[in-house]
């Protein structure tokens, strides 16, 4: 038998502290130096500022702080500076989940918020900078995979630069009707309950068998929700919880927040039962109506019991708008982009678009 107690107080495995790795200088193709470190709290506003530069838009710190500083994981950084100036022209980086991989616990980093400064683009910057990251953050100290849901333009430099792989097929964007989905409960199906903190209950669907069964995943508990969900600066999740009709501990729970004219079923922790899921979606339905949006909408691993659950509960495939690609970088010799594209599981909530 799983041992619960055992696994919510281990600390896992490590990820190579900044003393660990010794700051670099690279001569760039135009003959400048670049100086390579890892972060340091006080780079926020120079990283901030590259935000801007790179990608014209705003970057807010309370955003950042939350993403970078606030989260139960650390962060992976290698930061390029100007060997004269200090300033700071690109970044790779990332934030090393615990994840479930093969019955263990490993690291999986989920790669967001790279880039470089417009003047550096012809440098050498990127490729120097993203395979520091790759020697530092690597086996055997670091992640065994490095993850992330890029668009077709992205993903295809990755691939050419970096040797990304996609895993295929897609993703199943799903889609439905809330007022027809609140039309599926079951008499005495089972009930419901708001979330507004993160207790053991999560640790406990984090261990469950139908969470570890899916092989490789990030792992779902009590600490996650909290950060991910709950202390979100920006939006303004709801979790719903399953139960049975009568007493009993959670089936399982899905995340939902608003964006726009449409609800996005963020992330969902259940068996993939068409019946039980179609109550369960049924029910919130029902709960927010007048509240929310009519339309809901989610992406899972497609082929999936979760996936066919989900088409089971009345949710019908669409196209997705954003032409996401799950990308991996493998790291550990014994991991096959293959054996991802079967066994990892993912949803909205792994991707910091939503």
């Amino acid at each position: 038998m799983f041992d619960l107690e055992s696994y919510r107080f281990a600390p896992g495995p490590e990820t190579p502290a900044a003393t660990a790795v010794r700051p670099e200088t690279f001569t760039g193709r135009d003959g400048r130096e670049f100086l390579l470190r890892p972060f340091a709290p006080p780079d926020a506003d120079g990283i901030r500022s590259l935000w801007q530069n790179a990608f014209h838009g705003e970057f807010p710190a309370a955003l950042w702080r939350w993403k970078y500083l606030d989260n139960p994981y650390g962060a992976q950084m290698v930061i390029c500076a100007e060997g004269e100036t200090g300033r700071i022209v690109g970044v790779y980086s990332g934030i090393p989940y615990r994840a479930w991989y093969r019955g263990k616990i490993v690291r999986f980093t989920q790669l967001m918020d790279i880039m470089v400064h417009p003047d550096h683009r012809r440098d050498g910057v990127f490729l120097k900078t993203a395979n520091t990251f790759f020697s530092w953050y690597g086996p055997p100290a670091g992640s065994v995979c490095l993850y992330g849901f890029p668009g077709e333009l992205h993903f295809r430099i990755g691939r050419r630069l970096l040797r990304y792989r996609a895993l295929a097929p897609r993703p199943a964007y799903l889609t439905a009707s809330l007022s027809a989905l609140g039309c599926r409960v079951r008499p005495l199906g089972g009930r419901i309950e708001p979330v507004r903190s993160a207790g053991f209950a999560f640790d406990r669907l984090a261990a469950a068998e139908h969470c570890r069964r899916e092989r490789a995943m990030v792992v779902r508990d009590a600490a996650f929700v909290q950060w991910r969900f709950l202390d979100h600066p920006r939006y303004t999740y709801r979790i719903w919880a399953a139960l049975p009709f009568r007493g009993g501990d959670w089936r399982g729970y899905g995340v939902f927040v608003v964006r726009d004219d449409t609800v996005c079923l963020v992330d969902l922790v259940f068996p993939p039962d068409s019946a039980l899921l179609a109550d369960f979606l049924g029910r919130v339905a029902r709960a927010n109506a007048g509240e929310w949006p009519d339309r809901l909408v989610t992406w899972v691993p497609p082929g999936r019991p979760l996936a066919a659950g989900l088409a089971g509960a009345g949710m019908m495939p669409a196209v997705d708008p954003l032409g996401i690609i799950p990308t991996v970088k493998i790291m550990d010799p014994g991991l096959r982009a293959e054996w991802l594209a079967e066994h990892l599981h993912y949803t909205m909530a792994d991707a910091d678009l939503y």
